[in-house]
């Protein structure tokens, strides 16, 4: 549900992902995701969430 399909297509399996989450004043819920290298640990994707839908992404890779 994190990453679209489309755009986990693009990624490595398995992904190392980092997350955060939190809930604003306004009872929003927020998810931010990042997709790193399992080596070198470099950002390869991010992706922003928002009420659990996708709002924004951007890959770091080709």
């Amino acid at each position: 549900m994190l990453i679209l399909t489309e755009q986990l297509v693009k990624l490595p399996d398995p992904l190392l992902i980092e997350t955060l989450s939190f809930v604003d004043v306004k009872d929003y819920e927020w998810i931010a995701g990042f997709v790193l290298d399992e080596k070198t640990k470099k950002k390869l994707y991010q992706v922003c969430i928002r009420n659990g839908g996708q709002i924004a992404y951007e890959f770091y890779v080709d």
